[in-house]
């Protein structure tokens, strides 16, 4: 048995059951660099133009990149409240290539 605090047994139930609000992203952390490795069909991130093999770069305004860079961090501002908005910023096929995203959040399942 394990106690965890309220905010790590929510994020790991939510993980257990796939059920959340959010973009509808997979991803991959390497080294400094978030890289979307699946967008669910038909869901949020998919519908505002996500692409696998996007490289997030920023999220609302603020850059999620760089050494101490915590997968968990950025996940935490990609998520929220099913109808909010958030604005993702990527670069796409490693050409330089910067567009700026707005995904509504809806649920997840």
């Amino acid at each position: 048995s394990l106690y965890l605090p309220p905010v790590q047994a929510k994020a790991q139930t939510e993980n257990l059951e796939g059920n959340f609000e959010g973009i509808g992203i997979e991803y991959y952390l390497l080294s400094d660099t978030l890289f979307v490795t699946q967008v669910r069909p038909q869901g949020p991130a998919e519908k505002a133009g996500l692409q696998k093999g996007d490289k997030i770069i920023a999220v609302n305004g603020e850059y999620v990149t760089g050494k101490g860079l915590l997968a968990e961090n950025v996940i935490s501002k990609l998520r929220g409240k099913k109808g909010s908005r958030v604005k993702v910023t990527v670069i796409r096929n490693g050409k330089g290539n910067i567009q700026e995203l707005e995904i509504v959040r809806d649920r997840i399942i």
